[in-house]
């Protein structure tokens, strides 16, 4: 996956790299996964020589992207970058309030909105999120089943507060839907931690 953000800025792979936010870090990632792979389809560029380029959303590079994101070890790279920067810290958020075991314990869906509000608004603005919705709950650890779906509720009022009028609010809605199957359970994705 690969589109172009205003400003000549795209976002690459399953949870939308950012230029401005992952992407730096995932494209190291990829060319330490797989130096002679990274080359080849970035035509001898490095990291640092890709994210100098003014647009990465025309060609040959979007062709080169759309060719990194078929590419399994580039894929591989991806889940890696998406945990180490986006579920680990949510997890440890969680952690920090008791939740042991957050894929299992208390709340799925609250550990998948952790995640994606950090996907979308990065670690610092995820946690911030989080703290403010305690704040306005007025909750505390440990959390019960309920009090975890409530956090969860306005994690999602915060963040809709945050991006209105914002067009890609949609998607990011539609996106953490996505780390939970259709009866409330942690999605295959979220298993994988």
């Amino acid at each position: 996956f690969i589109e172009c953000l205003p400003r000549n800025i795209i976002n690459f792979g399953f949870i939308q790299f950012n230029q401005n936010g992952g992407l730096p870090a995932l494209l190291r990632r990829m060319e330490e996964k797989d130096p002679a792979a990274f080359q080849r389809i970035f035509q001898g560029m490095n990291t640092d020589q890709l994210l100098a380029i003014p647009n990465l959303y025309d060609e040959p590079y979007k062709s080169m992207f759309q060719e990194a994101g078929a590419y399994p070890a580039f894929q591989e790279a991806q889940r890696e970058q998406a945990i180490a920067g986006y579920m680990n810290p949510a997890i440890n958020t969680l952690k920090e309030w008791g939740i042991t075991d957050p894929v299992n314990e208390v709340s799925p869906v609250l550990l998948a909105q952790m995640f994606d509000t950090n996907v979308n608004f990065g670690v610092g603005g995820g946690s911030g999120i989080f703290d403010e919705a305690a704040r306005r709950t007025g909750l505390h650890p440990p959390l019960s089943e309920a009090q975890a779906q409530e956090l969860s509720n306005m994690i999602g009022e915060i963040r809709r507060e945050r991006s209105e009028g914002k067009s890609y609010y949609n998607a990011m809605v539609n996106r953490t839907s996505t780390y939970m199957s259709e009866n409330g359970e942690p999605s295959e994705f979220m298993q994988e931690f």
